[in-house]
């Protein structure tokens, strides 16, 4: 079992994009839960597409909700087997945080550790 929500996440943002997502002024990227932590890691990936897809957007945010998790080594080894980690465009986590990281890299799928790479402003609720 491996999950692949940015799937998801391009479907979603092609549905809006082609009804009238196009023209927004501002956008908050947010989740609660795994989808905070979700909201955190797809910050820049969504800033980026919106940048392309919706010039008229001046403001990109991200508000995740209760996605702050403890760091705990085994637990991030073991959340990133289930997710398949990979990096690159395609699955959203940042190379900058694997080649910072390179012997800790499944850290790089935690909040504390990617917190630190994300370029997007972001405004934690936990």
């Amino acid at each position: 079992l491996h999950f692949r929500g940015i799937k998801n996440l391009d479907a979603v943002l092609d549905w809006a994009v082609t009804r009238g997502l196009a023209d927004p002024t501002e956008f908050v990227l947010s989740g609660r839960s795994a989808g905070g932590v979700a909201a955190l890691l797809h910050a820049d990936r969504v800033a980026s597409r919106l940048a392309k897809e919706a010039p008229s957007c001046s403001h990109m945010r991200a508000a995740p909700m209760s996605g702050f998790f403890i760091e705990e080594e085994y637990n991030a080894k073991a959340i990133a087997r289930l997710h398949n980690v990979t990096f690159g465009a395609a699955t959203g986590l940042m190379p900058t945080c694997k080649d910072a990281l390179p012997h800790r890299w499944h850290n790089c799928m935690t909040s504390p550790t990617m917190q630190e790479f994300i370029e997007t402003p972001f405004f934690v609720f936990q």
